[in-house]
Parts: C-alpha cells; structure tokens; sequence
C-alpha cells in the first residue's frame, strides 16, 4: 500500500471542507481549518491513515470548546475522529490526573497528548467491565479513533435533545445507573463529569461517551464525584420526565453492594 504524503491528506481535508463550508460560519469555518488541521494533527491523522486505521473522513459531527468531532470510515468501517485541539483549564484537567496513580503528570505541552491516552484507557476499562461506551480502536498524540455511535455518519442524538415519546424514561433512567453500578464496581472508574450531554440514545439504549475525566475509585475525590454524576442524571430525568429516585438511596446501594435492578428486568448482584 502506498504511503499517504501531507498533500494526500490535504485533498481529503480539503474535499472534506467544501463538503461541510455551507454548515458553518466563516469564523467557524476557519477555526477548524486553521486549529483542528495544524501540524502536530496533520502529522498524527498521517499516522493513522498509514497504519490502515483510518481512510477517509465524512462528516464534522461537531466542534466544541476543547476537541472537534469527525464522523470517517477506519478499517473496521464507521469511526468517530475526536481531535483535541486545547485544554479549556488546565488547573481543572489536572485535578483529574493528579489523583490517578496511573498517569503522572508529565508538562503542560503534553497535557493534550495525555488526555487523550487517558480517555483512550478508560474506554477500554469501561468497555471490558461492560459498561456501554464506544470502543476504542486507535490514538495518536491528540487524536482518538473509536466506534461510531449512530447511523450512515450521523450520530445519536444526545439525551438532552431526546423529545420521543416512545421511550420509557424510567427504564433509560435505570440502564444508565446499571452503566454507572458497572463502572464502579467492576471497572473501579468514576466518570465524573456525567450529565444529559454525554449520554447518547441509540437504539433505544444509553450510550456513555466523553470519559476523558473519568478517575479510578482510589482517587481521592472519587466518591465526590460518583455523588456528583448520580445527583446530576437523577436531577435530568426529575426535570424533564418526572422521575423521582433518591440519589442517597442509589449511592447507598453501589457503594454497599446491593442488588442493581437492571433495564431488562433482572437483578444483578455486586
């Protein structure tokens, strides 16, 4: 297989952004040009795309204040593309890594780098332990490639933005905290950051995405946390459907082992 060159990759960026220059403002429009596509991802995106993980990109799912999202087709067909391209806090991010014992903070110039080994790891902690999160195939420096969540390219909707009446809240509800249960117990990870935008619904399942942040259960603020996300999520489904679980009673119950109801009817035992 031919090596793929910088002006490989151009073609294809550049193909990629006149697809995509009618969906974004011109000042959008050049922040992921000139910021997502500099040359430290450049150099990586030619390292994925060489080793056969990556070969093509097909849409920007989206772009936010830290990482731009691409839908693309890896070898192993539909691909998430997560680029970081900055840190919105550093003092924040390094909260998050100074109490995980298995990351040592290394400089701020290789923050970025570290984050995204530290998500790519806990995805596989939480997908080996069978908590519902995208697998993870590849990294390279500020780059993670992953399993897509969604269909022809265009990603599942968040739970924030889930209007349809079909669905039986209080059993999302329930997978969500089994997801949760899970992490916890079985993966010893806290997600710490878990809220109605990063959990996606597709096929009628919740899907946990963004575990960037996610700590072991030996971080010193892990229970802090795991309070956090379960308050956070319950305080969604109060807000929008009306569902009243008690966030002590279900912190309780993960932390003293007993029996989780799962969304599918059966018990699980701690």
């Amino acid at each position: 297989m031919r090596t793929m060159g910088k002006e490989d990759l151009e073609e294809i960026v550049d193909s990629l952004m006149d697809k995509e220059k009618k969906r974004f403002k011109d000042r959008d429009f050049f922040k992921i040009k000139q910021y997502v596509f500099d040359f430290r991802t450049v150099r990586n995106l030619l390292k994925l795309f060489n080793r056969g993980i990556l070969k093509d990109f097909t849409w920007i799912v989206s772009m936010g204040k830290e990482a731009v999202i691409l839908s693309g087709v890896g070898d192993r067909g539909p691909v998430a593309i997560k680029i970081y391209k900055s840190v919105s806090s550093f003092r924040k991010h390094l909260d998050y890594i100074s109490g995980d014992f298995r990351f040592g903070f290394r400089s701020r110039s290789k923050l970025l780098d570290l984050w995204v080994e530290k998500e790519f790891r806990n995805l596989q902690r939480f997908k080996k332990s069978g908590v519902r999160v995208p697998e993870p195939y590849a990294r390279s420096g500020n780059i993670l490639v992953m399993e897509f969540v969604g269909d022809e390219g265009f990603p599942a909707p968040k739970l924030k933005e889930v209007r349809d009446p079909g669905i039986d809240p209080e059993i999302i509800l329930r997978d969500i905290l089994d997801n949760v249960t899970r992490g916890y117990r079985s993966a010893e990870l806290v997600h710490s950051d878990l809220s109605e935008y990063n959990v996606l619904l597709w096929r009628s399942k919740p899907w946990i995405i963004d575990v960037s942040q996610a700590v072991t259960t030996a971080h010193p603020r892990a229970l802090e946390y795991l309070r956090r996300d379960i308050t956070t999520i319950i305080r969604f489904f109060r807000k929008r459907w009306g569902i009243g679980l008690d966030p002590d009673l279900v912190l309780n119950g993960i932390l003293e082992g007993d029996h989780v109801e799962r969304a599918d009817g059966e018990d699980t035992q701690g």
